[in-house]
């Protein structure tokens, strides 16, 4: 945000070449402006700071809002658990709203659970939900398993039930302070309250059912084959469906003998494991987002599948040493989470993509017309956030598809339809869509984004530059 401002200040960016873009929603921006103003650091410093700072904090924040429910020590290890699981520390390494989300989710949900009856502590976490879920729009998720946690105390807390309603009331009212004005903006901006939209997606509900199933166990126990074996395999299928029944049969028969917060705390983490995994599901099935379910999208409900196991093994009717099979359980977790993550520092595809790509655009830094000679025009990439960070202009993404003899150049033959003044600069790379062995385009290629209106101003074996 910072950037494009200096960019628009510096440049005189046209105000008709700024785009609103309607995936992600406002909260992850403003806060990196804002600390940005008050430190005052870079944008991208102050964005990785977030990131690594609540990276740090999860422990804590673990031992906050849980110690009532679990102890302190066992909320403790679920915060180191956390912490050490390889795909989490990949992403509090990077300035991503992941970890950030995660700890605003725990502090939350801790709120909730500590307020009782004190409407100054139902407001604070009104507000903070609220901005949890500008934050990243995957906390609908927790909004709704608050609002679960809240229907589920109205009806089985029958004399504090008038003391509930108003107890929801003020905290939706606070939510919606927050909310509102954002949805009020989307309304004026893009003529919906909702604008996330994006094409149908092409795998199904039940691949992407398995694909959750694996990355969860995934981020639980890290052994790869297993994790597939219970996921994929008819007969890992059926065995884990009978380790929940176990477990829910155990909720089952000492439900009575749990204790007041250990209940509240069930709920609101079973709530958010189940509302969670349904909405990634559901999300993934309707839209097309260019990836598989990974463990990305299941690393946010990894500390409440922790805290239900945790409650679980406390209050059960089988009387065997759990306290020591469970420090074992754990030291055995931690251990697997400390021999993998040294496997952090080999880059994925993707990884070595973004890599080779910056490389390649800070070479040609002062020859780039992205990064020199916009003058105007519209800058157009399929790793506009790379440039965005390297040469900071507000550079936007397009993707388009070459694999072998399909070009399909349809998101550039939009950029075409763009009414801007000064022209447009385009400048593709090679990653998952863009095959490198299909580079530097062919004369057959070129012939097709010239009659579309372009014009090919480089044409190589990393990438090519187009203009109009």
């Amino acid at each position: 945000m910072k950037a494009g401002y200096m960019v628009q200040k510096s440049h005189r960016q046209p105000l008709s070449l700024i785009r609103f873009f309607p995936l992600f929603p406002p909260g992850y921006p403003i806060l990196i402006a804002l600390f940005s103003l008050l430190l005052p650091v870079p944008a991208e410093v102050v964005a990785l700071f977030l990131s690594l700072t609540a990276l740090a904090l999860i422990p804590a924040c673990m031992v906050f809002s849980f110690r009532r429910n679990v102890s302190a020590e066992v909320a403790l290890l679920i915060g180191l658990l956390v912490v050490f699981t390889p795909a989490i520390i990949r992403w509090g390494n990077v300035a991503s709203t992941d970890i950030l989300s995660v700890l605003l989710v725990i502090f939350c949900m801790g709120l909730v659970l500590k307020a009782g009856d004190r409407l100054i502590a139902w407001c604070v976490a009104g507000f903070l939900v609220g901005f949890a879920y500008l934050l990243r729009n995957a906390n609908l998720a927790f909004v709704l398993s608050i609002c679960g946690f809240i229907a589920w105390s109205i009806v089985f807390e029958a004399e504090n039930r008038r003391k509930i309603i108003v107890i929801a009331c003020v905290w939706l009212l606070s939510f919606s302070a927050v909310v509102v004005p954002w949805m009020i903006r989307n309304l004026m901006v893009f003529g919906k309250i909702q604008p996330y939209s994006m094409p149908p997606s092409s795998v199904g509900f039940i691949e992407n059912s398995h694909a959750f199933i694996e990355a969860q166990l995934n981020i639980l126990l890290l052994l790869a084959d297993l994790d597939t074996f219970l996921a994929r395999n008819t007969l890992g299928v059926i065995c884990l469906i009978m380790v929940l029944v176990l477990l829910v049969w155990q909720v089952l028969t000492t439900w009575k003998q749990w204790q007041k917060p250990e209940k509240q705390a069930f709920i609101i983490a079973v709530l958010y494991c189940l509302l969670g995994a349904a909405i990634v599901i559901v999300a993934r099935t309707k839209y097309q987002w260019g990836e598989l379910i990974s463990e990305r999208h299941a690393l946010p409900y990894l500390f409440s599948l922790l805290i239900v196991l945790a409650l679980i093994l406390k209050n059960t009717s089988v009387r065997i040493g759990w306290r020591w099979l469970g420090l074992a359980l754990v030291s055995g977790l931690l251990l697997i989470r400390i021999y993998y993550i040294p496997q952090l520092y080999k880059y994925n595809f993707y990884d070595a993509n973004v890599v080779a790509v910056a490389e390649q655009i800070k070479k040609h830094q002062q020859s780039d017309p992205l990064c020199t000679n916009l003058n105007g025009r519209l800058g157009v990439s399929n790793y506009g956030f790379v440039y965005r960070v390297i040469c900071a202009v507000p550079v936007r993404h397009v993707f388009p598809i070459l694999h072998g003899d399909e070009f399909i150049d349809e998101p550039l033959k939009k950029l075409v339809n763009i009414p801007v003044e000064q022209g447009v600069v385009v400048s593709i790379f090679p990653n998952h869509d863009v095959d490198k062995k299909d580079l530097p385009l062919n004369q057959t290629f070129l012939n097709q984004l010239t009659a579309a209106g372009w014009r090919v101003e480089q044409n190589e074996k990393m990438g090519f530059i187009l203009t109009r």
